[in-house]
């Protein structure tokens, strides 16, 4: 896996985290709080792979 396919993976799967996070109706807030921390790590990890910033993201 390259490098690129590595970071777009990552930055796919944080955005669908995300989403997933932000559909769970329950009042577990802690299920909430891990599951963005999950995203935000793999945002995280994109980043550091290729330097992508939220900004650049968007322009795509």
């Amino acid at each position: 896996m390259t490098t690129a396919s590595s970071r777009e993976a990552l930055r796919s799967a944080s955005k669908e985290l995300t989403l997933m996070s932000l559909q769970i109706q329950d009042s577990n807030r802690y299920t909430q709080d891990y599951w963005r921390g999950v995203a935000q790590g793999l945002t995280t990890a994109a980043q550091h792979l290729g330097g992508v910033s939220d900004s650049e993201e968007d322009d795509e």
